[in-house]
């Protein structure tokens, strides 16, 4: 979407026009309130928020009686859906006598998959809320010196982080944390916020790593003139010397959220786009059309079986691995019993591989959620995965920033749970058909997944997850499996293949 002002003799009139990004033909023109031309009308930048809804916030100005003061200021929202249906909100009134003010000072951030806060800095400054066409003011973060406060990112937790300098570089404000009700958490000063990070805390410009209570407890890099670019594919780029470069750091899990980045998503061009992660470890983004080939439809996406040599190989590793006896092996009992609470599943497992029904990764376009890959246990995990079809995990996807390919070749993902009024345990498995992903489709591949299925964990669990939402223990499969010598860190960041060696090494699965 777009939006565009145009003007006549008489009025001046805000309008939000939606573009068909297929066609570029214009789909709807939504028309704000008509100001008169001396009338001081002000406009910011539109955002499209978490619930899929346009944004576009304006003031308008009114003289109760004509051209004398005071005059009243209007701040209003238009909310608009993908088809051109509407609401103008009424935000907040501003009774002024200065006609030098022509900027309340409006920032916008999406509020989850919710609706919108945002503040401003006339008056003495403010902040609302909206949930649908309603709106909530609530009171506006208090800091030294009384500036707004512009959110730029929401954390895990729902709360949101902000700086007190709206237009100026990195490091010239203060970063504050503060929650829906305007409560400061904390405040940091000289720093900007740049990556919502998934244990609760936030990077800054600067580099340096800030854990939930506003304390650093890093530093991502050094030397460089400016923070690098943290892509979609989870990689850091630099500019250096016109160019653009890739460079080596620690790999950074967003937060799930729906601004984990400052501007929305790693393009930050002001749409807010939810992430999480899959059971297996990979980021998942609420984007329903991956390109052509995989696209969640909006009546739900389907399961495709798997078939074919994929399928072939599939019965000839698990049968490998059934017919090896190495799951009834001294070594992979002792491996079991000595491990938390996991005597409870060597018996289960086997048939647990034995019932695994397979599709074709690729091909199928259901979503996660609907595929079982959440526990429900988190609602902007379910919120995320019910937009992503399942395809997008595995296959380089296309949008009009360009081709983004997935760092790391995943082999299989597995159902965790299921979704009522269906019963009984999880057995789906889906395979990457692609070369690549068969390549890596073994015994151990198999068994890793089909503890997905029987315990429905996740490869790893955060220790602030682990509290904060009511897991129990073993929490997730590399501490199952014995690899997690700190609770909630992972020992091998990015990477859950640890956990398929783990398997074999014990002598559960062939080393094939």
């Amino acid at each position: 979407m777009g939006f565009t002002m145009p003007a006549n003799s008489v009025t001046y009139t805000y309008s939000v026009v939606g573009i068909d990004p297929t066609t570029g033909a214009q789909k709807f023109n939504v028309l704000g309130t008509s100001c008169l031309p001396d009338a001081e009308c002000m406009s910011y930048p539109i955002i499209i928020a978490g619930d899929s809804y346009a944004y576009f916030a304006y003031e308008w100005s009114e003289f109760p009686t004509e051209y004398l003061y005071p005059f009243i200021r209007h701040l209003m929202v238009l909310r608009i859906d993908s088809s051109g249906n509407y609401e103008n909100i009424h935000v907040w009134d501003y009774t002024s006598d200065d006609i030098d003010l022509l900027d309340l000072g409006v920032s916008m951030i999406t509020n989850a998959d919710q609706g919108i806060l945002l503040t401003w800095s006339a008056g003495a400054g403010g902040m609302a809320v909206t949930a649908g066409s309603s709106v909530s003011l609530v009171s506006a973060p208090q800091v030294p010196g009384g500036d707004q406060v512009v959110p730029v990112l929401q954390a895990q937790d729902g709360s949101f982080i902000g700086t007190t300098c709206r237009y100026c570089a990195p490091g010239y404000g203060d970063m504050v944390a503060f929650d829906a009700t305007g409560n400061v958490r904390w405040i940091v000063p000289n720093e900007t916020p740049q990556i919502a990070t998934a244990d609760g805390g936030v990077t800054g410009k600067s580099g340096i790593t800030y854990d939930q209570y506003g304390n650093a407890t890093g530093q991502m890099f050094w030397k460089l003139l400016s923070m690098p670019a943290y892509s979609w594919i989870r990689q850091w780029y630099s500019p250096t010397g016109g160019m653009t470069d890739a460079i080596n750091l620690a790999i950074m899990q967003w937060a799930t959220s729906y601004t984990a980045t400052a501007g929305g998503n790693p393009s930050s061009q002001g749409t807010a786009v939810g992430v999480t992660v899959s059971p297996g470890g990979q980021p998942v983004f609420g984007l329903p059309n991956r390109g052509p080939g995989c696209q969640l439809p909006a009546g739900g996406g389907t399961k495709v079986p798997l078939s074919g040599a994929a399928l072939t190989q599939f019965h000839a590793e698990g049968s490998a691995l059934m017919l090896g006896n190495y799951l009834t092996s001294p070594s992979c009992s002792t491996f079991f019993t000595g491990t938390p609470l996991g005597a409870n599943y060597l018996d289960p497992v086997s048939l647990a591989v034995i019932e695994q029904v397979p599709y074709d990764a690729v091909q199928s376009n259901i979503s996660m959620y609907d595929a079982g890959m959440s526990d429900g246990k988190i609602p902007l995990d379910a919120s995320v995965k019910k937009n992503s079809p399942v395809c997008g995990d595995f296959v380089a996807w296309h949008n009009k920033y360009g081709t983004h390919r997935v760092k790391g070749i995943t082999s299989a993902e597995s159902q965790i749970s299921v979704l009522p009024p269906a019963s009984g345990p999880a057995t789906d498995i889906y395979i990457n058909t692609a070369p690549s992903g068969l390549a890596l489709l073994t015994q151990g591949t198999i068994l890793h997944e089909a503890l997905h299925n029987l315990t429905g964990l996740y490869d790893f669990m955060l220790g602030d997850w682990r509290t904060l939402y009511g897991y129990q223990p073993p929490y997730d499969l590399k501490t199952f499996v014995g690899i997690e010598p700190i609770p909630g860190v992972d020992p091998s960041p990015g990477s859950t293949h640890d956990i398929t060696i783990q398997l074999v090494t014990q002598g559960c699965a062939g080393a094939n």
